[in-house]
């Protein structure tokens, strides 16, 4: 499960998508976002705001496969993406079901909305909700739908065992999860980096720089958990 850039992370592992094939979407994204490609060198440093939304959107279309709602729901494990309804019933929302693939794009893209930078926008207006048929409904990231203290990691019912994934050193304070139990850059790393990753373009040095160093992180908690 995951909210904001975890929910994308979710949508293309439980689809099948390679990670290979997720960096070079967000290679291909970033070069949109500063009107060119990203290449080793460039395409670094554009700000990101405003612009991302609807170009994640293309992402997903071309990414994920026609039947992916029937992967996410037949799948062994839960397949749960976090956003925040603001109105007209504000509520936190993990979604666990899919009816089609755009409803699977959809609550990716939901879980995406950051007020003002994922577009211009404050939130996202989509169609009314069964509850209130007639009243369109305002959605915000994900990161919005649970305690701050776990930074977008959502909460899962009925589960043995949570392991906590961040791309911010020492984001997660949550107590209850153990710091074995937490996958995360190293301490010691420069939060202004990731900062600037997170706001603006990177070439595609970088995008794999990051795929390399999240990869390493994974791997060495999982080596500690054989």
């Amino acid at each position: 499960a995951g909210s904001s850039a975890g929910a994308i992370a979710v949508a293309a592992h439980a689809a099948g998508v390679s990670p290979w094939d997720t960096v070079e979407a967000t290679i291909r994204l970033n070069g949109a976002l500063c009107g060119g490609a990203a290449d080793d060198t460039g395409g670094g440093g554009v700000a990101a705001r405003g612009r991302l939304l609807p170009l994640l959107r293309t992402e997903l279309e071309d990414m994920l496969p026609e039947n992916v709602h029937e992967l996410y729901n037949e799948r062994e494990g839960t397949v749960g993406i976090a956003y925040r309804e603001v109105f007209p019933v504000p509520k936190n929302v993990l979604r666990t079901a899919y009816d089609s693939k755009d409803d699977c794009i959809e609550a990716v893209c939901n879980s995406s909305m950051f007020p003002f930078f994922s577009t211009d926008w404050p939130c996202v207006v989509r169609a009314p909700g069964n509850d209130l048929p007639y009243v369109p409904r305002l959605v915000v990231d994900g990161f919005f739908a649970v305690p701050r203290e776990r930074f977008g990691c959502p909460v899962l019912p009925n589960v043995d065992r949570t392991v906590l994934v961040s791309v911010f050193p020492g984001a997660v304070s949550d107590e209850t999860i153990e710091a074995a139990d937490r996958i995360e850059p190293p301490s010691n790393a420069d939060p202004a980096m990731f900062v600037r990753w997170a706001t603006c373009t990177s070439s595609r040095k970088e995008c794999r720089v990051m795929y390399e160093e999240g990869r390493a992180a994974a791997e060495k908690w999982a080596s500690r958990n054989e």
